[in-house]
């Protein structure tokens, strides 16, 4: 039977994975006057500040979480994204290679860390972390959409065409993924097939910010993701969409006391 502080931060989970931000957040502030080090309910309160948009509040708590627990992978990939949010790419770099020491097989890793290469114009990098991530799960249509995006980047536009078209073969619902595509067939002159594209990215209501994922309680035993938030501001034409994964805790991880 759980005791009480452990019946707290499963709540604070369950309401994250509802999308119920601001009660997961008093929740986790509960458990930590009870357990200051428990570095669990630390991460998930940082990821909490992540998910609203305080990313300073965000990377302080999670590099905390990372401190008391110095091998708690999740958290050096949410803190990386926290610092991608912060312009700090490079930092971003270095905690997702620390993560991925840890993990080397987690896909998900891989995939941020080609986004955080992006962001420094290091594009060939960015292409080795996204064909890591596509070996590891072949599967995996936004990994193939920023394959796309450095391809294209890289000025390898039939290289991109494939790699877009591979992400919505995947994933037919993918909007992102058609826009992405249709501007690669233009570059290479495939106009009508472009427009086509356009048309398909248009009626999946394509214009819309990354969204941020977090894994259910424990993805390795229930499998699947819950999305806890989604923003939805217009994006620029020019603007391509990337997605970041952001990686809540297991639960199978041993809490601090």
């Amino acid at each position: 039977m759980l005791s009480g502080r452990d019946a707290d931060l499963d709540q604070g989970m369950a309401l994250h994975a509802q999308g119920r931000l601001r009660d997961a957040e008093r929740t986790y502030r509960r458990v930590l006057q009870q357990q200051p080090r428990n570095c669990v309910a630390v991460h998930m309160l940082g990821l909490v500040a992540l998910q609203t948009g305080r990313s300073e509040t965000a990377a302080r708590l999670i590099a905390k979480a990372i401190a008391l627990q110095p091998d708690y992978v999740d958290a050096y990939n949410n803190l990386g994204l926290a610092l991608q949010e912060l312009g700090r790419h490079a930092a971003a770099i270095d905690n997702y290679d620390k993560a991925i020491t840890l993990r080397p097989d987690d896909a998900d890793l891989h995939s941020n860390r080609g986004l955080a290469l992006e962001a420094l114009a290091r594009w060939d990098e960015a292409l080795a972390s996204y064909d890591k991530a596509i070996a590891l799960r072949p599967k995996f249509p936004e990994a193939h959409n920023n394959r796309g995006n450095a391809l294209q980047s890289l000025q390898r536009p039939e290289e991109a065409v494939a790699a877009h078209a591979t992400a919505v073969a995947l994933r037919p619902d993918f909007a992102a993924a058609h826009y992405n595509h249709a501007n690669a067939l233009r570059l290479v002159g495939r106009f009508a097939e472009a427009v086509a594209c356009y048309e398909r990215a248009i009626t999946r209501r394509i214009m819309r910010r990354p969204t941020i994922i977090v894994d259910s309680p424990c993805r390795r035993c229930c499998g699947g993701k819950t999305p806890l938030q989604a923003m939805t501001e217009p994006l620029p034409v020019s603007q391509v969409w990337r997605k970041h994964t952001t990686i809540a805790e297991r639960r199978c991880r041993a809490r601090s006391a």
